[in-house]
């Protein structure tokens, strides 16, 4: 059959409603998470046998084979979580976290993405998105970065062409995204802290957009995210755990690690970006690269090239300014208040920002 690529100017993790509907006719039929296109259902699962747990004002589903007592312990401390959310963020319920699904017997839905850059081309965001709608081989030439993501195609042959061409490359296949993220045995692997991160992360992405309207471009909604997850779990960890628990240290130690990995990739871009624009012969310019990458070698993130700096600069180069604004209001609450406040525009986000580490939680 006819395959299907959509090139267009990048907006972004996910595009605003009203561009995704004017180039994407089949919008609806794709899910792609705006309230008037339609939201993922809950529960997707592929089972006859599906079971209801309700724990702390949220309904989960699940298949009978696959409840087994971890699951249940999950769905509880979910529960937990989102209560904490309603309470304290004034979050309404997402379709977030509200099954499991056994990865063995259902594949849950994902959202595949690579990108793709020259070896001496760098960018603070890809110059263009290409969507696949199914599954086709992409082989264009590559001058400047690009995007190209897909549900259905894994991108996986993409990665390897674009390799053997010599360009950088950054592929993540992703099941925790807003909305419809779901519980799956990868989720349940991860720490307690990082799970508690997640929820609110994806729950603050569900509710600034289907709930409060907020269309910010995709560096401020990643990094106000990121710092939301963060602080969301350390509240959460020291209301629930105390302030002397190993939990609260962790989560402490988790968003430390964060303004870290925001600092090299945010220096890595600029240091790249600069040698770049020397314009040195390849032979010349490709140790200084190297000189660079090798900053990150100590990191679970590591190695980096071009690609994967652009692929992260979303959720780091805005993370400095949105995590001043913590330092002097770590009540998640009140930082909560504040960072919801934040202009749509980028230019104007960033001016806000800057002001908010000095704004009271009830200042407009």
């Amino acid at each position: 059959s006819m395959m299907i690529a959509n090139n267009y100017k990048y907006l972004g993790k996910i595009m605003p409603c009203m561009v995704k509907k004017a180039i994407l006719g089949l919008a609806s039929a794709l899910s792609l998470g705006c309230a008037s296109i339609g939201v993922p259902r809950v529960p997707s699962l592929e089972c006859d046998d599906k079971i209801e747990t309700e724990r702390h004002g949220t309904i989960f589903y699940s298949c009978s084979q696959d409840t087994t007592e971890t699951v249940l312990e999950t769905f509880d401390l979910v529960g937990r979580v989102k209560e904490y959310g309603r309470n304290t963020f004034g979050f309404s319920e997402t379709v977030n976290y509200r099954q499991y699904i056994n990865t063995e017997r259902q594949a849950p839905a994902t959202s595949y993405r690579i990108y793709i850059a020259p070896r001496d081309v760098i960018s603070l965001e890809p110059a263009d998105e290409v969507f696949l709608l199914s599954s086709q081989e992409y082989r264009n030439e590559v001058e400047e970065p690009i995007m190209i993501w897909s549900r259905n195609d894994n991108l996986l042959d993409e990665e390897a062409y674009y390799n053997a061409n010599e360009y950088d490359t950054y592929r993540r296949a992703i099941t925790d995204y807003s909305p419809g993220a779901t519980i799956t045995p990868k989720f349940i692997a991860m720490t307690l802290e990082k799970q508690i991160a997640v929820v609110n992360h994806e729950d603050w992405h569900y509710n600034m957009n289907q709930v409060w309207g907020n269309d910010l471009d995709t560096d401020s909604e990643e990094s106000l995210a990121a710092m939301m997850g963060n602080a969301g779990a350390i509240g959460f960890i020291k209301e629930n755990y105390g302030a002397g628990s190993p939990s609260y240290t962790v989560a402490l130690n988790n968003l430390q690690t964060w303004v870290d990995v925001s600092e090299i990739m945010n220096t890595s871009y600029s240091l790249l970006s600069n040698l770049y624009s020397q314009n040195l012969p390849w032979e010349q310019e490709e140790p200084l690269k190297e000189e660079i990458l090798e900053r990150a070698d100590e990191w679970w993130f590591a190695p980096i090239n071009n690609a994967k700096v652009i692929g992260f600069l979303p959720y780091t180069r805005l993370f400095p300014l949105v995590h001043a604004v913590y330092v002097t209001h770590p009540d998640a609450a009140e930082l909560g208040k504040i960072l919801m406040q934040c202009p749509d525009d980028e230019e104007e986000g960033i001016e806000f920002l800057r002001r908010a580490r000095y704004m009271s939680a009830d200042e407009e």
